[in-house]
C-alpha cells in the first residue's frame, strides 16, 4: 500500500501548488461495453460525462455546468499474451464550444507479477475542430492493478488502480505538457462485469504561467458481452 500513499502525496502536493492558479470539480461518470469477437479481436464502446461542480474562476464558484460528452469507438487485436494494440475514433459534444473529431491509435503491454500486474499504454491521438489547427498529443500511461484479497482479482473481489499519464501536445507553433493521476478502487462482480470509483487529478498547461488544475469524481462501469 505504500504505492497509494505516494500517489496520495502527489496529488496533495499538486492541489497546495493549484492554490494560485484555476481550478474546477466534479463528476466523470463513464460506461464501458466491450464486446469480444474472437480470442484476440474486441470491440469496445465507452461513453464519458464531465460536470463540474466547482470552478475557482465563476462568480459563484459552487454551481453546477454540463461541460461535454465523449463517444468513442474502439477495435483492439492481441499480438499475444502481454501486448495488445488498437486504434479508435471518438465524438465529443462539448456545451460551451464547437464538437470535435479525434483518431487514437494506441499499444499496451501487461507486467504480470506475483501479486499485481503493472500496464503500460502508449497512445498517440490527433483532434479536429472547425476552423481550429489540429491539436496532436503523445501520450504514455502505467497503470499498478493491486489485488485487495489474495493474489489475483477475482469475481466477487475488490482492487485498486492507480495510473499515472503524462501528455505531450502540440498545435500549430504552440505546444503543452499535462499530468493525470487516477486513483481508483474497483469490484468485479463476476466475468462480465465491474465497477470502478475514485480521484483523477489532472494538471495542465505545466509548461506555462497560467496552469490549470482538476479534480473529478470518477464514476466507471464496465461489462463485457
Amino acid at each position: 500500500m505504500r504505492f497509494l500513499g505516494l500517489f496520495i502525496l502527489l496529488i496533495c502536493t499538486d492541489l497546495l501548488q493549484a492554490q494560485s492558479s484555476d481550478f474546477e470539480s466534479g463528476i466523470l461518470p463513464e460506461i464501458t461495453i466491450t464486446h469480444k469477437v474472437s480470442d484476440r479481436v474486441k470491440l469496445t464502446t465507452k461513453v464519458e460525462s464531465m460536470q463540474r461542480i466547482f470552478s475557482s474562476t465563476t462568480d459563484e464558484p459552487f454551481s453546477y455546468s454540463y461541460l461535454r460528452t465523449d463517444i468513442q469507438l474502439f477495435g483492439a487485436y492481441k499480438l499475444n499474451p502481454f501486448w495488445e494494440i488498437s486504434a479508435g475514433y471518438q465524438y465529443r459534444f462539448a456545451e460551451a464550444g464547437p464538437d470535435s473529431q479525434r483518431s487514437i491509435q494506441q499499444a499496451g503491454f501487461t507486467q504480470k507479477k506475483s501479486s499485481y500486474r503493472i500496464l503500460h499504454r502508449f497512445r498517440t491521438d490527433q483532434t479536429w475542430i472547425k476552423d481550429q489547427a489540429s491539436l496532436f498529443r503523445f501520450r504514455y500511461r502505467p497503470t499498478l492493478e493491486l489485488p485487495l484479497n489474495g493474489q489475483s482479482i477475482d469475481p466477487g473481489e475488490t482492487y485498486c488502480l492507480i495510473a499515472d499519464e503524462v501528455l505531450y501536445g502540440f498545435r500549430g507553433k504552440n505546444h503543452g505538457l499535462e499530468n493525470r493521476i487516477v486513483i481508483s478502487f474497483g469490484k468485479m462482480f463476476s466475468d462480465r462485469s465491474k465497477v470502478e470509483t475514485g480521484l483523477d487529478y489532472r494538471a495542465d498547461q505545466l509548461l506555462e504561467n497560467a496552469q490549470r488544475h482538476d479534480l473529478w469524481l470518477r464514476l466507471a462501469w464496465f461489462y463485457t458481452i
